[in-house]
């Protein structure tokens, strides 16, 4: 299975919040997950205050055999995306999440991939990411894409990848 990344829109992100599949998707029997409809939500909440977040958006995870999201066998599995603009460093941060029923199998690390491939595209100096603790499967997804580990409190792990214009 190959992972396409397709970036949202308002109509998507309103049918994931509602904790539908989108129109037009066949989505994994588990998808939405709570993740998903918080990033929904707040891609919402930035275009109803006039900031369309696109291209630094959120974005559903589909799985296909053929690695085309248009072929009848592309199933939404997750979502991946921006949790808003660049900073002043020209830092984004990330986050990304698999349903259950699809986790183990390496799909995050595809889309991971894509989106660090879609930041350079964007001139991106920088992603910062941030896991609990005891998310070892995360940071080691991360860690495998070149993420380093840059601060931690007791709840969370700070990790980032510079993308090699500092």
């Amino acid at each position: 299975m190959t992972v396409t990344l397709r970036l949202i829109d308002p109509a998507v992100a309103g049918a994931i919040v509602a904790g539908r599949c989108p129109d037009g998707f066949d989505c994994a029997p588990d998808y939405p997950a709570e993740g998903d409809r918080i990033a929904a939500g707040l891609f919402l909440e930035r275009c109803g205050a006039g900031a369309d977040p696109r291209p630094f958006g959120a974005f559903l995870v589909c799985a296909s055999a053929a690695g085309d999201p248009s072929r009848d066998d592309a199933v939404v599995i997750g979502g991946i995306g921006f949790h808003g603009g660049l900073d002043e460093r020209g830092r984004v941060e990330i986050g990304y999440g698999i349903v259950p029923s699809r986790q183990g199998a390496g799909f995050a690390t595809q889309a991971l991939g894509q989106l660090i491939q879609h930041a350079i595209g964007l001139g991106v100096r920088a992603l910062t990411a941030e896991t609990d603790h005891g998310n070892a499967v995360s940071q080691s997804v991360l860690r495998h894409h070149g993420f380093t580990e840059v601060g931690a409190d007791e709840r969370t792990v700070f990790l980032e990848l510079a993308l090699g214009w500092q």
